[in-house]
């Protein structure tokens, strides 16, 4: 790169507030910004054009794209983790767990597994597929979630019965 001025390939503006984190999906075709404010901005790299606004509900402090490019998970300073679908620019999930702001995501190079850590040292290892985490979940509890349990874990998701029902044989 060199230590000359940098000519910029391309911009992506319309950022108000000062970037925390930048991010490039694996095909190297959409950036994905976040400002200090509750927004996350995908931009198309070679226009410079911007292709979402992603409203949040809280300072997004980090942003990483799962290997398959379909998966942003955005960290925030309100302690949570959320996970999008970008084809479709929905919210997927909202993690929770930590106690303190979350400043750091990444993804394992399968994309099942996402890293995050927070201010206070504490690093989450998670799991993003769906099913192996209900079938975790059932093997664990051996029921249901309850309604008020779904929508504690899984308020994005609508409520439906995860666990097979028991046949009664051994």
């Amino acid at each position: 790169m060199g230590d000359g001025p940098r000519t910029p390939r391309a911009s992506l503006t319309g950022h108000t507030k000062s970037l925390r984190a930048v991010a490039f999906s694996p095909d190297g075709r959409t950036i994905a910004t976040s400002v200090l404010g509750r927004k996350t901005m995908l931009g198309d790299v070679r226009r410079g054009a911007r292709l979402a606004s992603l409203a949040g509900d809280s300072s997004v402090l980090s942003v990483a794209f799962a290997p398959d490019g379909r998966t942003l998970a955005t960290a925030s300073a309100d302690t949570s983790v959320v996970l999008r679908d970008l084809p479709h620019h929905q919210k997927l999930a909202t993690l929770t767990g930590h106690t303190r702001q979350v400043r750091s995501v990444a993804f394992r190079a399968h994309g099942q597994t996402l890293a995050t850590a927070d201010i206070d040292g504490t690093a989450v290892l998670g799991n993003t597929d769906v099913q192996r985490t209900e079938t975790e979940l059932c093997a664990i509890a051996a029921r249901d979630l309850t309604r008020d349990e779904w929508t504690h874990y899984a308020p994005e998701a609508r409520y439906h019965r995860t666990c097979a029902p028991s046949t009664g044989q051994s």
